[in-house]
């Protein structure tokens, strides 16, 4: 994929859930990354990885690292967007937050974050950090440059309601660059507001 796309002028970024199992449902159909959610995962992937209670967030850490390894090294000049997910339930999000900074200072000028339920509740603001934490981690959204978001679901739909594209662009407005995909670009009506908005941040 590498050799085919990278350096092409239409591809302009990759988005990476390199840890586990897709989609908030556990099907493997989505983009979350719930690789290690609940405390029986976690334990199990301790038993698989044969050195005690924490020993599976070891075996996951290495094998992600090598894993974006892998697709900075396919993509030497197309940025990549790793998309930190519930991993290692037990040490998230600290674990989580570990491996994003890694990504984030293998490539400071091609590397940045992802996150696929964009909306009016998610990122949010976390009284005990005192600002917005990029989900699933505690790094400060704000300090996250050029990263990228999709909304959870075309503006309007049953899992977005009443909600609108300022609505959920005013939950971000910290953010340094934001950019922002259409779960649906074929069918969702907010399509042509998402590409004015990004034309009008210089997208």
């Amino acid at each position: 994929m590498g050799q085919r796309y990278d350096g092409i002028d239409h591809v302009h970024g990759v988005d990476m859930w390199v840890g586990g199992t897709g989609g908030v449902t556990g099907d493997g159909t989505g983009i979350d990354c719930l690789f290690a959610p609940a405390l029986p995962d976690c334990t199990a992937l301790d038993a698989i990885a044969g050195g005690g209670a924490g020993s599976g967030n070891t075996l996951w850490t290495n094998a992600c690292k090598a894993l974006c390894t892998m697709y900075a090294n396919a993509f030497p000049t197309t940025p990549c967007f790793l998309h930190p997910g519930k991993n290692y339930s037990n040490l998230d999000p600290q674990s989580m937050s570990d491996i994003a900074t890694w990504w984030l200072n293998l490539r400071p000028t091609a590397n940045s974050l992802f996150y696929n339920g964009l909306s009016v509740k998610m990122p949010k603001f976390k009284r005990s950090l005192g600002f917005i934490p990029w989900p699933n981690t505690n790094l400060d959204i704000a300090s996250i440059k050029k990263g990228m978001f999709e909304t959870l679901d075309a503006i309007g739909s049953s899992r977005m309601p009443g909600q609108t594209l300022a609505q959920v662009f005013q939950n971000v407005q910290d953010v340094v660059a934001i950019q922002i995909y259409p779960t649906d670009p074929a069918t969702d009506p907010g399509e042509q507001t998402i590409i004015n908005f990004n034309h009008s941040v210089g997208l």
